[in-house]
């Protein structure tokens, strides 16, 4: 997740945006929705959200989450 591309712009056509999180799965799975997909609606925080998506999407039980803090409830 990120802040709204296009809205502040360093030079013509390049935007500077902030990221938060990122889930990236190999191989490569196709895009996943994440952000619409309702199984994952209610889990906290955004972080959070992209955490339980990577342990619902990822094909071996190899998840890495790099964070200052574990997730919620302690599940790191």
């Amino acid at each position: 997740y990120s802040t709204e591309p296009g809205v502040n712009f360093d030079g013509p056509g390049i935007s500077r945006c902030q990221y938060g999180g990122v889930l990236s799965l190999y191989p490569p799975t196709g895009r996943a929705c994440v952000w619409g997909n309702p199984r994952y609606h209610g889990t906290g925080s955004r972080a959070e959200t992209l955490l339980k998506a990577a342990i619902d999407l990822s094909r071996k039980p190899i998840v890495a989450y790099v964070a200052a803090q574990g997730p919620a409830g302690g599940h790191a």
